[in-house]
């Protein structure tokens, strides 16, 4: 499936030999070629900015990260991006360059519009994508970025972790939840209080939400 995509060199040796970011790329687009999106568990997830799709309407959540998949697959078939081209972008962080460079302008607009975050390779990661998928996910595990940032840490007991992560999963499921909105209160250290205009009637304990942050600038 992925073959005609792939250069000269690399189809004459097995893709598992290829470098590992490459190989990701292959599954990536085998993902997208197949009509499929990255699982919430995966880390392509969060690379390729499914972490960015707001929750949708529909019961999966994914119209969003349906549309997204759609942008990726017109610039693979449509426009004929080769793997070693999606690589280069993929190391540098510059996806969103490339999808803006060959999808349509309409397309364009909605990534602007709904401020899609493609992250790349080891590239900086808000936690709060990482919150997002160990939210929603039954299987990601707690990072120690989000157990910090988001108070998991100041929890005593498995039952107060619960009902944390309840607390989040219901925020973000949240029509006007926005993951930059939750990230900038995180790093003003005024979690709590967007959490709490978002959910107004939840009984949630303040002591919970703190983090370390705003951060004490060092003279």
């Amino acid at each position: 499936m992925v073959k005609p995509y792939l250069s000269e060199h690399d189809l004459t040796v097995p893709i598992k030999s290829l470098p590992e970011t490459k190989r990701i790329v292959c599954l990536f687009y085998i993902t997208i070629l197949s009509d499929h999106i990255p699982g919430i568990d995966q880390q392509n997830w969060i690379d390729f900015g499914f972490c960015s799709c707001k929750f949708g309407s529909d019961h999966l959540g994914e119209i969003e990260e349906r549309r997204l998949a759609d942008l990726y697959k017109e610039l693979i078939i449509q426009e004929d991006c080769k793997v070693d081209e999606f690589h280069d972008a993929y190391l540098s962080g510059t996806i969103l360059d490339l999808l803006r460079k060959y999808c349509s302008s309409n397309n364009c607009n909605w990534l602007s519009e709904n401020k899609i975050e493609v992250r790349g390779h080891n590239q900086p990661n808000k936690s709060v994508y990482d919150l997002k998928q160990y939210a929603l996910s039954e299987s990601a595990r707690l990072v120690p970025s989000v157990n910090v940032d988001y108070g998991f840490i100041n929890c005593r007991t498995e039952s107060e972790k619960r009902q944390l992560k309840h607390t989040y999963r219901k925020l973000i499921k949240t029509p006007r939840f926005d993951p930059r909105d939750l990230h900038y209160a995180c790093i003003a250290g005024k979690t709590f209080d967007y959490v709490r205009s978002i959910l107004p009637n939840e009984g949630l304990k303040a002591n919970l939400f703190k983090n370390p942050y705003p951060l004490k600038e060092i003279d």
